[in-house]
Parts: structure tokens; sequence; C-alpha cells
């Protein structure tokens, strides 16, 4: 039943924009931190308040973003969420969540460093040397180290944080990457109905099934981007109770015949995007809009075509295929016509035709 489910799990690879560059396969290995020459010393930051930028000691040019919950000390130790932005905001997520961090007196850091495009040994990289420096410099529970990625980065949080030994929970929000686990922790899934990966998300959930792994999986009513705190609140309890976590315990409302029938829809835009005219994707966009408040399949396929045409465009654009660029861009405009990127696409276009 779940074969075509398994197919629309793996077919958005191509398109999606969070790809971090690199494909060669990884090495399975653990990753292991190298150890310091110099023992960092505790450092003292001020408690309560959002500090966007934090520069690592051994790496300066690295940065992230911290909060440390009011009543801090380096006399106990505490939970930490380490967040991975696709665009590199690691304020974002931790400004989101610092509520919850101070209800659950659990310490948030995000990366300003790892982002989307990256090659992928350098997001690795990135993410070791990030766990090293936090847990050097703060008083962490060492027992409870969560990695959280949205997007691009949620694939970075599901390829390190199985390969680091210390992480002990992996959130993954927006997209999803297959790991092959050296360890024991805990996914923790978060996928909004009106994502244009939501049945990539559901999918993996899915192919858990009976896992070795403890899994959890909050569907909500949003689009793709970080959740929103009191979904999120589901993922701080079982961080810091475990199994007497109280979270809400909500099932997935598509079914996999819908799954394959949604993964029909991408199939045959796959290959429109090669063959049709503008004239045909206009009808097209305009009957996905017609019924996107009835279902939110029609609103996820909207956003899939946006992507793609975010991908496709700036393929073309960086191998000079300015005639596909221009009709790529066309087709953005249809359908996704308030799409901030689209103006610095076009400018682009237009400097490379001037060239």
């Amino acid at each position: 039943m779940y074969a075509k489910t398994a197919l629309a799990f793996g077919l958005f690879l191509l398109f999606t924009a969070c790809e971090s560059g690199a494909k060669k396969t990884l090495p399975e290995e653990v990753l292991t931190p190298v150890e310091q020459t110099t023992p960092l010393p505790k450092d003292s930051f001020e408690t309560g308040k959002v500090i966007p930028a934090i520069a690592l000691k051994n790496v300066p040019s690295d940065s992230f973003s911290l909060y440390l919950p009011n009543g801090y000390t380096s006399a106990k130790k505490y939970p930490v969420i380490i967040f991975f932005d696709p665009h590199g905001a690691g304020v974002y997520p931790v400004t989101l969540y610092q509520k919850l961090a101070e209800d659950y007196q659990v310490i948030l850091a995000g990366s300003n460093t790892s982002k989307n495009g990256l090659p992928f040994e350098r997001s690795e990289t990135i993410a070791l040397q990030l766990l090293q420096d936090i847990s050097s410099r703060l008083s962490i529970d060492e027992t409870k180290i969560t990695f959280c990625g949205h997007s691009g980065g949620a694939k970075v949080a599901l390829i390190s944080g199985a390969r680091l030994a210390q992480v002990s929970t992996i959130i993954y929000t927006g997209a999803v990457a297959q790991v092959s686990p050296t360890h024991p922790f805990t996914l923790i899934g978060f996928g909004g109905t009106k994502d244009m990966n939501y049945t990539d998300l559901v999918s993996f959930e899915w192919s858990l099934g009976k896992s070795n792994l403890p899994h959890y999986f909050f569907e909500w009513n949003g689009v793709h981007e970080f959740p929103k705190a009191e979904i999120f609140k589901n993922a701080f309890e079982l961080m810091v109770h475990g199994a007497e976590a109280k979270i809400d315990r909500l099932n997935i409302s598509i079914t996999p015949e819908k799954v394959n029938a949604e993964q029909q829809y991408k199939e045959k835009y796959m290959q429109a995007f090669q063959v049709q005219d503008l004239n045909w994707w206009k009808k097209e966009v305009a009957l996905l809009n017609s019924k996107k408040k009835s279902d939110p399949m029609y609103e996820r396929l909207l956003g899939f075509i946006s992507l793609a045409c975010y991908s496709l465009t700036t393929r073309s654009l960086q191998q000079y295929d300015l005639i596909t660029a221009e009709k790529m861009i066309a087709l953005y405009k249809l359908a996704d016509p308030t799409n901030k990127v689209i103006p610095e696409l076009e400018a682009e276009l237009m400097k490379k035709k001037g060239n």
C-alpha cells in the first residue's frame, strides 16, 4: 500500500531549495567531538534576554543566538535545544520559543551560520563545533541535548543528530531526510497541513512504523514554518518529562490513498514543467486556486509549484539558460504572485540578458 507513499517521500528532493548542496553519501559512523587542546572556561551571559549573536571561541567566524532562562546558574544543569534555521537566522526560533524556555527552564541556542546552500559536510561541522562550544561554556544536562531544525535545517538536525552520540532528541519541521541511527534517540516531527512538504513528513512518520526509536508526530493547521509556540510546547514536554509528558495526541488526518493522489499530481507537474506552455499553466493554477479553500491539498500543490519554480529558475540562471529562466519566473508569478524572491530573480535575469 505504501509503495507510492515511499516514492512521494523521495520525489520532492529534486526541487527542495533546502538541500545543502553535497550529493555524495555520507559515512554512517558516529561523529565524535574533537578534543579541545585548551579547556574553555564557563562563561557568564545575561539571563532572561535573547542574545542575537555570540561568536564561537574556537571559530569566531561562526556565531549563535542564545537564551538563558531567568535563574540560570552554573550550579545546575539544564536541557538545551540547538536550532538550525534554513536562512541562518538562529535568533528567530530562539525568540519564538523563549517563553517556553522560561516555563520549562531550558537553554535555547540557534546557529547563525548553518543555512541552505552550504555543502553538507560544512553543515555537519557547524553543528559539531556549535555543540562543543555550548557544552564547554554553559551548564547543560548532557542527557537532554536536542537538535531541532526547520526545512533545510531539519535535514541538518536529522542527519547530524543521528550521528552525534550526545544528541538524545531530534525535532524536525517542514522537511525530512533519511537517517541511519548510530545510537538511541527520540524523533519528534511537526507537519503543517498547508505545508507543501506535509505528505513527505507524514510518509516519513509512517515509514518509522514500529521502529526501535521512540517517535512522535504532531499535525497542525500551519504552513511551511516553525510551528507556533502553543503547538511546539509538545516538544518541550517530551524533552523535559519523557514518558510522563502531557502531550496532544492527534491522529494524522490524511490517508495513504490521499497521499498517493497528491503524489500523482506532483508527477504530472514534474513532466509539465518541461512540456507545457504558460497557457496550460494559467488554467491549472486557476483550478488549484479555486479548490484550495475546500481542500488543503491544492494549497500544498501551489506551494510545490512555487518552490519548484524557485529551484528551476535558480538552476537555469546559473547555467545561463535564460529562456527557461524567463518561463519559470512567469510561472512563479502565477503560482505565488506575492513572493518577495521573484523581483530578485527578475533583476538577475535582466542583468544576465544585458551581459
